[in-house]
């Protein structure tokens, strides 16, 4: 009987372990059991909650695009002028969190 529960967690888990098996790979060459294995899960249940390794790498990029667009938006909050705007953007580009696995 399968936990209540538990999908958006270990939906979550594959895709922090997808973007820090990427990141430490330095490249989109990693495989879904490598993926399962750094998510503490089997491939097979990998495999259940996103079909397949697109789909794992779209989840994955989304994530990364929902992360950097809170950052921006927080980014544009502190500030009010258009010159301050810009800075905040570049700032937000150029962030630590935008480079590190």
């Amino acid at each position: 009987m399968p936990k209540l529960g538990m999908e958006p967690i270990r939906r979550a888990a594959l895709v922090k372990a997808t973007i820090d098996c990427i990141g430490a790979q330095g490249s989109l060459d990693v495989t879904v059991s490598q993926i399962a294995k750094t998510a503490g899960m089997s491939s097979a249940l990998a495999h259940h909650y996103f079909g397949g390794k697109d789909q794992i790498f779209l989840a994955a990029m989304h994530q990364i695009l929902r992360d950097f667009g809170t950052e921006v938006r927080t980014a544009l909050r502190a500030t009010r002028t258009p010159r301050g705007r810009a800075e905040a953007l570049i700032s937000a580009s150029f962030a630590p969190s935008c480079f590190d696995p």
